[in-house]
């Protein structure tokens, strides 16, 4: 158990497009929720402040409106209501849980998407490759510059009480450098993970060439990359 493959990010670099095209593949299998966020949230949950439960009532939302769509469509598998009850009501949140969440991907290539990880502590990635240590590892980058302002925009979204200016950049400045140096954050995963374990994509090539990156990274997990299993989502960017 335990999955196959994880999509690292880098944020606001196409991972949502990875993501959908992961699920839409018949070889692959990935949890009915995107960004688990175990590594970075769930696993340290013990040392977080009280109430911060934000994730989990995030991903909540997520699978009611999902369940009430399968279900008018008349295309509800029952098996992922199990992994609703393990995910949200089982206490102990520990290395064996997430293992676990990957169970009803029976024998499809298993993983999971969060771009979040790319900047976790060496400790962490450590852990992380003495747990899994035959992982596969997905990294996409972006032009920098393009990348911050992304995560800044998206930043100003959700908080609506903010407009973009330059103070905003400066109190999110070191967030969006940590996650745009992307030097540190291969050779870091590179100490722990063999680079022939890791697929290095770029966020141009989902606007220019998706077809071909899509190929590229199904080759690189070892399922089927011939024209039936591009989809139309190949050509979508996020």
């Amino acid at each position: 158990m335990g999955p196959d493959f994880l999509g690292i990010g880098a944020q606001r670099s196409g991972t949502s497009w990875l993501e959908r095209n992961m699920r839409d593949h018949p070889d692959i299998w990935t949890p009915p929720v995107k960004e688990l966020h175990y590594f970075d949230i769930t696993r340290k949950m013990h040392s977080l402040p009280k109430g911060d439960g934000g994730l989990f009532r995030r991903h909540l939302k997520t699978r009611v409106t999902g369940t009430v769509g399968d279900i008018l469509k008349c295309r509800y598998d029952p098996r992922i209501h199990s992994w609703d009850k393990r995910y949200f009501l089982e206490k102990e949140k520990g290395d064996d849980w997430y293992l676990n969440l990957f169970r009803e991907g029976d024998d499809r290539i298993k993983g999971e998407v969060t771009p979040a990880y790319a900047v976790l502590s060496p400790e962490d990635v450590a852990h992380l490759a003495g747990m899994m240590p035959g992982i596969k590892v997905i990294y996409l980058m972006r032009n920098p510059f393009e990348r911050s302002w992304s995560a800044m925009k998206l930043y100003v979204q959700l908080h609506k009480q903010r407009e973009l200016s330059p103070d905003l950049y400066f109190d999110c400045r070191p967030g969006f450098l940590r996650h745009s140096d992307y030097k540190a954050v291969i050779q870091k995963w590179e100490s722990y993970i063999p680079q022939e374990q890791i697929f290095y994509g770029f966020f141009d090539d989902i606007a220019e060439k998706p077809a071909d990156l899509l190929r590229r990274i199904y080759a690189f997990l070892g399922v089927r990359h011939d024209e039936s299993v591009l989809t139309a989502q190949a050509g979508r960017s996020y």
